[in-house]
């Protein structure tokens, strides 16, 4: 029988973090802050010389995942380094006894920055380094994949919260809307596909990118439909403007979805939560109410321009349905 990938994947972070708590027990002992006998110094070196080869596997298969949330999660963190940073701070979120190892060995209830720099390196001049990931306007906290409590530099007595949605993404579980939002998917034909990308010639939505959409609201939402059945990814549309732009950028991300939003003013902010997640952001809007200068990193997409180039017919090729209808709404 073969073993989802996830599953897997968790028993990796699991082993991580049992080596890293075996390498600050031994450090803290050769410090002086704690006892060990012999024989229990000799067991857990043995556990903590294996962090090299633990820390090369997990890092291999994390990015070896099958296209999904967990290999999401590898993207938004970025580097080596950051992965890592997440998978200590995750571990106590997927197996308890992480937490009361963390615990014992820090002798505080919640992880800190400090204590996930101490089971990240031994070293004083890696953990310097690896403190700089942790600032606000790094990846980790930029795509929201951890919390701390305050903006800017990290401190080290700064408490560190895994997002639940990353934690989901990890465990393989649903991903759920950081608010209200009508989400919706739209099924196609696997060999109607191409015909439909050939016919329509609607731009992708990119991933970290921002796109318009703009025309009147049925023609809008035709154009959503026809792109999210050609992607074969849901749509969360949000009614009303959302203030932390991050956390649904994330979620979105780690669940596959075009995010689609009325229009607003922050698009900087929210281009910034859109590049750092790597969510596939859209603002849909009036033909009259957009800008000169929008702020989107591709040119516009007018339903007008698509309903003047549609060919009339290829929507009878289609059995009846939201993709046929969109079809029909926009010429074709």
């Amino acid at each position: 029988m073969s073993v989802e990938p996830n599953l897997s994947l968790c028993v990796s972070v699991i082993e991580l973090a049992r080596v890293a708590a075996a390498r600050l027990t031994v450090r803290d002992a050769t410090l002086g802050f704690s006892r060990l006998a012999a024989p229990q110094r000799t067991a857990l070196q043995t556990q903590a010389d294996r962090w090299d080869e633990i820390a090369g596997g997990l890092l291999q298969r994390w990015r070896a995942q099958p296209r999904g949330p967990a290999r999401q999660l590898a993207a938004m963190a970025r580097s080596d380094d950051e992965l890592i940073l997440f998978a200590l701070a995750s571990a106590p979120q997927i197996d308890r006894t992480l937490g009361r190892a963390y615990k014992s060995l820090s002798g505080v209830t919640e992880l800190t920055v400090g204590v996930l720099l101490d089971l990240a390196s031994p070293q004083l001049d890696v953990r310097l380094q690896l403190v700089r990931h942790l600032h606000g306007d790094r990846a980790l906290r930029a795509s929201g994949l951890l919390e701390l409590p305050r903006r800017g530099p990290a401190m080290l007595d700064d408490v560190v919260t895994v997002a639940p949605s990353a934690i989901a993404a990890l465990r393989n579980e649903p991903i759920a809307a950081p608010g209200p939002v009508a989400a919706e998917g739209h099924q196609l034909p696997d060999e109607l596909i191409e015909v439909v990308e050939a016919a329509v010639q609607l731009p992708r939505w990119r991933a970290g990118k921002l796109s318009i959409v703009a025309g009147p609201p049925a023609e809008r939402e035709a154009v959503l439909t026809v792109r999210s059945a050609l992607d074969r990814r849901p749509v969360w549309h949000v009614a009303d403007p959302v203030s932390d732009m991050a956390s649904w950028c994330r979620d979105a991300s780690l669940s596959g979805a075009h995010l689609v939003l009325p229009w607003a003013n922050r698009l900087d902010a929210l281009r910034h939560s859109a590049a750092w997640t790597q969510a596939a952001v859209v603002i849909a809007c009036d033909s009259g109410t957009l800008p000169p200068e929008s702020g989107a990193d591709s040119p516009p997409v007018l339903t007008t321009a698509i309903r003047g180039a549609a060919t009339p017919g290829l929507s009878r090729s289609l059995p009846p349905g939201s993709v046929r209808t969109a079809l029909e709404t926009l010429g074709f």
